[in-house]
């Protein structure tokens, strides 16, 4: 006689719109696990569950042993950083991290759905949106299936939790473009903003890394890492290198004469304030006295509120729109509309892996873009009427 025989497949249920499984393990015990709100997923889950647990009890398949969670992060995070870019491991560990710090276990076989459940339910009341907690999901799913799939786990206690719906309407952040008039306005105000050091102390320019991010649409973390052997001269362009974009896809971006004329003098600039001719492994943009930007932080927030204040744009307006460094990239992308570039040229300019993601800025119009549409109708002038139609009528 087998030894599971008696115990019965569990019992799934519905609380709320999640399903819910209640049934006995290997030991006798009773558990009780979510699996998610579609029921074919959880019947799936089911299946697994107790037909591992079976095997577990026949002999057949022996337990995984249980993982400190922390130490699988630290053997997962090794791993990951062999196969994607350092940003992107960057990323995963500090959300890693935070996850771990949080949760109130400390082994995989302690973890259980409802654990991470309440650390998202956590940060819906801090205010984080949904995409943001769906990034957390991710990561920590990302580390057990993982596991799963090296056999150092027996199951992802995590598989049956579904994100968070993340549309438009979910968005915590809503960005707006600058207007023509409001880009003319934060330019000449970064120029000012440099000058206010005086010519008596030497410092680098931010003017040129502000007009850079407005005209090539880069990402802020893709250009703090650009260096001088990424800049072609003759060319005119700028290459942002696979290992510094979001989607691990290189792209050259082509600059006006403007820009390279502020780049080039820029140059000049660096060898004057440091007294080292740059290298092409040198940064193309630095702070003011010199040194490398920081990964996104204050030290770049401070600066860019200043300049916005200085051209009078409203960092929130009436809708609660903001205007932040992001929103200069939202701002090339819209411009590229208003001038009637392709969705695709947009797509590959911006570096989006989904042109999905670029047509949802492409839909950013403003009042001012839909009166000029309108403006381009022909216009049906009244003419007035005859005497003999008059007589007519």
């Amino acid at each position: 006689m087998s030894r599971g025989r008696g115990l019965g497949a569990g019992r799934l249920w519905k609380r709320g719109r999640t399903w819910v499984l209640d049934y006995a393990d290997e030991s006798g015990d009773r558990r009780r696990e979510t699996l998610g709100t579609k029921r074919r997923e959880a019947e799936e889950l089911q299946a697994e569950i107790i037909a591992r647990r079976n095997r577990v009890m026949r002999g057949i398949e022996v337990v995984a042993q249980d993982i400190v969670l922390t130490e699988l992060r630290d053997d997962y995070l090794g791993d990951l950083r062999a196969r994607v870019t350092p940003h992107h491991a960057l990323n995963v560990q500090l959300q890693l991290v935070r996850i771990l710090n949080d949760l109130p276990v400390r082994t995989v076989l302690e973890l259980k759905p409802q654990h991470f459940l309440a650390y998202r339910a956590g940060m819906k009341e801090r205010g984080l949106s949904n995409r943001c907690c769906n990034v957390h999901l991710q990561a920590i799913r990302g580390m057990l299936t993982w596991a799963l799939k090296l056999e150092m786990i027996d199951r992802n206690p995590l598989a049956g939790i579904d994100k968070l719906p993340d549309g438009k309407k979910y968005q915590v952040c809503l960005r707006r473009d600058l207007s023509e008039a409001e880009i003319e306005r934060f330019l000449e105000a970064a120029t000012t903003y440099d000058q206010i050091w005086g010519p008596d102390k030497p410092r680098v320019p931010q003017a040129p890394m502000w007009r850079t991010l407005l005209e090539t649409g880069m990402r802020y973390g893709e250009l703090r890492q650009l260096v001088w052997g990424d800049f072609d001269q003759d060319a005119a362009t700028l290459l942002i290198r696979a290992e510094t974009t979001k989607a691990g896809v290189a792209r050259q971006i082509p600059i006006r004469e403007h820009l390279l004329r502020e780049i080039v003098e820029l140059r000049a600039v660096h060898w004057r304030v440091t007294g080292k001719r740059p290298t092409d492994g040198a940064p193309i943009f630095l702070t003011p006295l010199a040194r490398l930007h920081s990964v996104f932080s204050n030290n770049i927030r401070r600066p860019f509120d200043r300049i916005l204040k200085i051209a009078r744009i409203a960092p929130l307006d009436e809708q609660g729109r903001k205007v932040d460094i992001h929103a200069l990239r939202h701002t090339f992308i819209s411009r590229l509309q208003r001038a009637g570039v392709s969705l695709v040229h947009a797509q590959k300019l911006a570096g989006h892996s989904d042109p999905k993601l670029t047509a949802m800025i492409y839909t950013h119009l403003n009042t001012e873009d839909l009166r000029a549409a309108i403006d381009m109708l022909p216009c049906a002038e009244p003419t007035t009427p005859t005497r003999n139609q008059m007589e007519a009528m």
